[in-house]
Protein backbone atom coordinates (compact mmCIF):
# COMPACT_ATOMS: atom_id res chain seq x y z
CA UNK A 1 0.00 0.00 0.00
CA UNK A 2 1.04 3.74 -1.03
CA UNK A 3 1.85 5.28 2.39
CA UNK A 4 3.98 8.13 1.19
CA UNK A 5 1.68 10.32 2.09
CA UNK A 6 0.98 13.12 4.63
CA UNK A 7 -3.17 13.46 5.20
CA UNK A 8 -5.71 11.29 5.20
CA UNK A 9 -7.84 11.83 1.56
CA UNK A 10 -10.89 9.41 2.84
CA UNK A 11 -13.43 8.90 5.23
CA UNK A 12 -15.17 5.42 6.54
CA UNK A 13 -17.78 6.13 4.39
CA UNK A 14 -16.52 6.09 1.44
CA UNK A 15 -14.49 2.98 2.15
CA UNK A 16 -17.57 1.00 3.00
CA UNK A 17 -19.89 2.78 -0.05
CA UNK A 18 -16.88 1.67 -2.63
CA UNK A 19 -15.92 -1.70 -0.09
CA UNK A 20 -20.05 -2.93 -1.30
CA UNK A 21 -20.14 -1.78 -4.47
CA UNK A 22 -17.40 -3.94 -5.72
CA UNK A 23 -18.21 -7.26 -3.54
CA UNK A 24 -21.80 -7.14 -3.08
CA UNK A 25 -22.66 -8.79 -6.76
CA UNK A 26 -20.13 -11.66 -5.95
CA UNK A 27 -21.30 -11.66 -2.23
CA UNK A 28 -25.13 -11.82 -3.33
CA UNK A 29 -24.30 -14.15 -6.45
CA UNK A 30 -23.02 -16.85 -3.36
CA UNK A 31 -26.22 -16.53 -1.34
CA UNK A 32 -25.05 -13.80 1.14
CA UNK A 33 -27.15 -11.15 2.02
CA UNK A 34 -26.01 -7.82 3.13
CA UNK A 35 -26.48 -6.54 6.19
CA UNK A 36 -26.20 -2.52 6.49
CA UNK A 37 -26.73 -1.88 10.37
CA UNK A 38 -22.93 -3.71 11.00
CA UNK A 39 -21.85 -3.85 7.59
CA UNK A 40 -21.72 -8.22 7.43
CA UNK A 41 -22.86 -10.21 4.90
CA UNK A 42 -25.03 -13.30 5.89
CA UNK A 43 -25.88 -16.57 4.19
CA UNK A 44 -28.48 -18.97 6.29
CA UNK A 45 -27.85 -22.60 5.64
CA UNK A 46 -30.77 -24.66 7.60
CA UNK A 47 -29.90 -23.94 11.02
CA UNK A 48 -26.47 -23.13 10.34
CA UNK A 49 -25.31 -19.41 9.52
CA UNK A 50 -21.86 -18.14 7.89
CA UNK A 51 -21.04 -14.31 8.18
CA UNK A 52 -18.35 -12.10 6.82
CA UNK A 53 -18.30 -9.32 9.40
CA UNK A 54 -15.75 -6.28 8.19
CA UNK A 55 -13.74 -4.26 10.48
CA UNK A 56 -12.63 -0.62 9.64
CA UNK A 57 -10.51 1.16 11.95
CA UNK A 58 -10.48 5.12 12.03
CA UNK A 59 -6.74 6.38 13.00
CA UNK A 60 -7.55 9.85 12.22
CA UNK A 61 -5.52 11.75 10.77
CA UNK A 62 -2.95 8.89 9.94
CA UNK A 63 -4.97 6.20 8.26
CA UNK A 64 -7.64 3.63 7.88
CA UNK A 65 -7.07 0.19 8.09
CA UNK A 66 -9.71 -2.46 6.80
CA UNK A 67 -10.16 -6.28 7.44
CA UNK A 68 -12.66 -8.92 8.01
CA UNK A 69 -13.02 -12.01 10.03
CA UNK A 70 -14.91 -15.06 8.31
CA UNK A 71 -17.47 -16.91 11.05
CA UNK A 72 -18.79 -20.31 10.67
CA UNK A 73 -21.75 -20.76 13.52
CA UNK A 74 -23.14 -24.76 13.00
CA UNK A 75 -25.76 -25.73 14.74
CA UNK A 76 -24.61 -28.71 16.51
CA UNK A 77 -21.50 -27.19 17.86
CA UNK A 78 -23.08 -24.09 19.01
CA UNK A 79 -26.02 -26.19 20.81
CA UNK A 80 -22.68 -28.36 22.34
CA UNK A 81 -21.00 -25.39 23.56
CA UNK A 82 -23.78 -23.89 25.17
CA UNK A 83 -24.14 -26.68 27.35
CA UNK A 84 -20.90 -25.91 28.43
CA UNK A 85 -21.19 -22.70 29.44
CA UNK A 86 -24.87 -23.46 31.01
CA UNK A 87 -23.14 -26.16 33.02
CA UNK A 88 -20.61 -23.21 34.15
CA UNK A 89 -23.29 -21.11 34.97
CA UNK A 90 -24.93 -23.36 37.38
CA UNK A 91 -21.72 -24.09 39.10
CA UNK A 92 -20.90 -20.82 39.92
CA UNK A 93 -23.94 -18.39 38.96
CA UNK A 94 -21.23 -15.44 39.14
CA UNK A 95 -19.06 -16.39 36.45
CA UNK A 96 -19.98 -14.32 33.34
CA UNK A 97 -21.80 -15.52 30.41
CA UNK A 98 -19.48 -16.58 27.70
CA UNK A 99 -20.59 -15.89 23.90
CA UNK A 100 -17.92 -18.18 22.30
CA UNK A 101 -20.56 -19.85 20.15
CA UNK A 102 -18.99 -20.30 16.49
CA UNK A 103 -17.53 -23.24 15.29
CA UNK A 104 -14.73 -21.38 13.21
CA UNK A 105 -12.99 -17.71 13.10
CA UNK A 106 -10.65 -16.77 10.45
CA UNK A 107 -9.85 -13.31 9.86
CA UNK A 108 -7.90 -11.75 6.65
CA UNK A 109 -4.62 -12.22 7.32
CA UNK A 110 -5.92 -16.32 7.48
CA UNK A 111 -6.17 -16.28 3.67
CA UNK A 112 -3.03 -14.65 3.01
CA UNK A 113 -0.68 -17.38 2.54
CA UNK A 114 -1.39 -20.92 2.31
CA UNK A 115 -1.00 -22.10 5.77
CA UNK A 116 -3.21 -20.41 8.74
CA UNK A 117 -2.19 -17.82 10.91
CA UNK A 118 0.95 -18.01 9.28
CA UNK A 119 0.86 -13.78 7.96
CA UNK A 120 1.95 -11.04 9.39
CA UNK A 121 -0.69 -9.41 7.07
CA UNK A 122 -4.16 -8.86 9.34
CA UNK A 123 -5.55 -5.95 7.44
CA UNK A 124 -5.26 -3.06 4.75
CA UNK A 125 -4.09 0.66 5.70
CA UNK A 126 -6.15 3.03 3.49
CA UNK A 127 -5.26 6.59 2.86
CA UNK A 128 -6.32 7.81 -0.23
CA UNK A 129 -8.01 6.52 -3.39
CA UNK A 130 -5.43 4.52 -5.12
CA UNK A 131 -4.77 2.31 -1.54
CA UNK A 132 -8.53 1.63 -1.65
CA UNK A 133 -8.77 0.39 -5.02
CA UNK A 134 -5.78 -1.65 -4.57
CA UNK A 135 -7.37 -3.34 -1.44
CA UNK A 136 -10.64 -3.87 -2.15
CA UNK A 137 -9.00 -5.33 -5.48
CA UNK A 138 -7.45 -7.94 -3.09
CA UNK A 139 -10.24 -8.64 -0.57
CA UNK A 140 -12.48 -9.33 -3.71
CA UNK A 141 -10.11 -11.64 -5.26
CA UNK A 142 -9.45 -13.58 -1.29
CA UNK A 143 -13.66 -13.51 -1.17
CA UNK A 144 -13.67 -14.91 -4.28
CA UNK A 145 -10.68 -17.30 -4.41
CA UNK A 146 -10.36 -18.66 -1.49
CA UNK A 147 -12.96 -17.77 1.46
CA UNK A 148 -15.98 -18.71 -0.26
CA UNK A 149 -15.24 -21.32 -1.72
CA UNK A 150 -13.83 -22.63 1.82
CA UNK A 151 -17.61 -21.87 3.32
CA UNK A 152 -19.30 -23.71 0.84
CA UNK A 153 -16.96 -26.56 2.21
CA UNK A 154 -17.90 -25.93 5.71
CA UNK A 155 -21.79 -26.70 5.98
CA UNK A 156 -21.61 -29.50 8.20
CA UNK A 157 -19.83 -30.68 11.31
CA UNK A 158 -17.99 -33.68 9.12
CA UNK A 159 -16.62 -31.08 7.01
CA UNK A 160 -15.45 -28.72 9.87
CA UNK A 161 -13.82 -31.65 10.75
CA UNK A 162 -11.64 -32.37 8.32
CA UNK A 163 -11.10 -28.49 7.93
CA UNK A 164 -9.13 -28.73 11.44
CA UNK A 165 -7.75 -31.56 10.66
CA UNK A 166 -6.09 -30.40 7.88
CA UNK A 167 -4.27 -27.60 9.88
CA UNK A 168 -3.25 -28.94 13.32
CA UNK A 169 -2.70 -26.58 15.57
CA UNK A 170 -4.29 -24.10 13.54
CA UNK A 171 -7.07 -23.33 16.37
CA UNK A 172 -4.49 -22.70 18.94
CA UNK A 173 -1.91 -20.73 16.65
CA UNK A 174 -5.52 -18.30 16.26
CA UNK A 175 -4.81 -17.71 19.76
CA UNK A 176 -8.87 -17.60 20.23
CA UNK A 177 -9.93 -19.97 23.00
CA UNK A 178 -13.51 -20.23 20.39
CA UNK A 179 -11.84 -22.08 17.54
CA UNK A 180 -9.74 -24.32 20.17
CA UNK A 181 -12.97 -25.11 21.66
CA UNK A 182 -14.73 -25.89 18.43
CA UNK A 183 -11.86 -28.53 17.43
CA UNK A 184 -12.48 -30.16 20.60
CA UNK A 185 -16.00 -30.40 20.45
CA UNK A 186 -16.40 -31.32 16.71
CA UNK A 187 -13.66 -33.54 17.16
CA UNK A 188 -16.12 -35.31 19.91
CA UNK A 189 -19.08 -35.30 18.21
CA UNK A 190 -17.32 -36.63 14.73
CA UNK A 191 -15.12 -39.53 16.57
CA UNK A 192 -13.03 -40.08 13.72
CA UNK A 193 -9.99 -38.13 15.47
CA UNK A 194 -8.04 -38.89 18.88
CA UNK A 195 -9.59 -36.39 21.48
CA UNK A 196 -7.06 -37.24 23.74
CA UNK A 197 -4.35 -36.62 21.59
CA UNK A 198 -5.61 -33.51 19.99
CA UNK A 199 -6.34 -32.21 23.43
CA UNK A 200 -2.89 -33.00 25.18
CA UNK A 201 -0.75 -31.30 22.00
CA UNK A 202 -3.38 -28.28 22.35
CA UNK A 203 -2.41 -27.61 25.78
CA UNK A 204 1.13 -28.17 25.87
CA UNK A 205 0.84 -25.39 22.78
CA UNK A 206 -1.30 -23.32 25.28
CA UNK A 207 1.17 -23.52 27.82
CA UNK A 208 3.78 -22.32 25.78
CA UNK A 209 1.94 -19.30 24.48
CA UNK A 210 1.15 -18.76 28.21
CA UNK A 211 4.75 -18.56 28.86
CA UNK A 212 5.60 -16.14 25.98
CA UNK A 213 2.79 -14.20 27.27
CA UNK A 214 0.44 -14.63 24.08
CA UNK A 215 -2.28 -16.08 25.91
CA UNK A 216 -3.55 -16.02 29.29
CA UNK A 217 -4.22 -18.39 32.36
CA UNK A 218 -8.23 -18.15 31.74
CA UNK A 219 -7.81 -19.76 28.32
CA UNK A 220 -6.12 -23.10 29.61
CA UNK A 221 -8.47 -23.20 32.24
CA UNK A 222 -11.48 -22.99 29.72
CA UNK A 223 -9.57 -25.49 27.56
CA UNK A 224 -9.12 -28.10 30.60
CA UNK A 225 -12.85 -27.32 31.77
CA UNK A 226 -14.35 -27.76 28.44
CA UNK A 227 -12.20 -31.24 28.06
CA UNK A 228 -13.41 -32.86 31.38
CA UNK A 229 -16.92 -31.56 30.31
CA UNK A 230 -16.55 -33.42 27.02
CA UNK A 231 -14.97 -36.60 28.64
CA UNK A 232 -18.56 -36.58 30.81
CA UNK A 233 -20.75 -37.11 27.90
Amino acid sequence: MNQDHSRLELWIHDIQSYLDKVIGGTMEQAGFSFDKLNYSYKRKLGRNLQTFGFLFINQYPTNHRISFVMQIRNSDVRDLKSSFFKHQLHKDPQQPKDSQLTSLNLFLGDFMQNGLSQSSINDYSIINNNDLFEAVEHILDILAEKAIPLCDNLTNVAELDEFYESYPGCSVNSINPDNMMSDLAICKMVGRRNINHLFANMIESVDEKIRNEQMVDMSARTINEFFDFLQGR
